[in-house]
């Protein structure tokens, strides 16, 4: 992400809106962005995507990206960053490109996944509200704006988190609370029992692959590490050179999360009924 202008061009006593590009914008998080950069009234967004044809969700066709794409305050390209040419038409006349494209970590069997602890239960994540993580990305532009903040921050990466780091599985738990269950039973298996077995089963399917059986991305070496590490991030430098500072708290995040999924799922239901 980057962004440079100099000649500070206003308009009607405000700053001219210019034309930003968003990457992988219907992601969960980048909707949010966009959605942010709408509201601010500083911002033409160019909404790019792989899908050839925009398709808005539940709950957007009255919001803020519908009206936007009607009058033309935001546009939709289709546009795959693996293609030079696709990203070179997709990003033409923009002043900052926000490149929150990623690729699918694959899918998951919740239930399965959650009914086990990995190792001893103690490591640590840092979780980040998707409000705060918008709010990073704006920070980083602004500063990315100045050619002193350029001088100082381009090229540089940043951690962005609520900076509450708490236990996993305690928050697994906080959600599951949240959403009306009880904490279930935990079965905990040490790390040197599923370590080996792990690098078995990722054997076992390297042979099998021969046969087109690919691995479930569920039970692997890497997912193990990651499972089992302790995750913490020091945001000091966003703070001192981005001006970052979390807006929502974690608890606040999650209780708003909650209350979205459950709202979101019922206008489904009605909806499919």
């Amino acid at each position: 992400m980057g962004s440079q202008r100099d000649d500070g061009s206003v308009v009607g006593g405000r700053p001219e809106t210019r034309w930003c590009a968003v990457t992988g914008a219907r992601g969960f998080m980048a909707r949010h962005l966009v959605a942010a950069l709408l509201r601010s009234g500083e911002w033409r967004v160019r909404v790019t995507d792989l899908a050839p044809a925009i398709v808005l969700g539940p709950g957007e066709n009255e919001a803020l990206l519908d009206d936007a794409l009607r009058d033309g305050r935001a546009v939709y390209a289709s546009v795959d960053i693996c293609n030079l040419d696709q990203v070179t038409k997709g990003f033409e006349g923009v002043d900052v490109v926000f490149h929150t494209a990623a690729a699918d970590p694959g899918k998951n069997n919740f239930k399965l996944h959650y009914k086990f602890i990995v190792g001893n239960g103690k490591n640590c994540d840092d979780f980040v509200y998707v409000e705060n993580v918008v709010h990073g990305h704006i920070y980083a532009n602004r500063t990315l704006s100045t050619m002193e903040g350029a001088k100082k921050s381009g090229g540089k990466a940043y951690f962005i988190t609520n900076m509450e780091p708490m236990n996993m599985w305690d928050f697994t738990h906080m959600v599951q609370e949240e959403l009306g269950y009880k904490r279930p039973f935990k079965i905990r298996i040490p790390l040197l029992i599923i370590k080996p077995v792990s690098y078995l089963v990722e054997w076992g399917y390297k042979v099998l692959y021969r046969y087109g059986i690919y691995q479930p991305q569920l039970l692997t070496p890497a997912r193990v590490k990651y499972t089992t590490l302790n995750r913490t991030f020091s945001c000091n430098r966003a703070i001192e050179e981005l001006g970052y500072k979390p807006t929502v708290p974690i608890m606040d995040g999650l209780k708003t999360t909650v209350e979205s999924y459950i709202r979101l799922k019922n206008k489904v239901f009605l909806t499919e009924r």
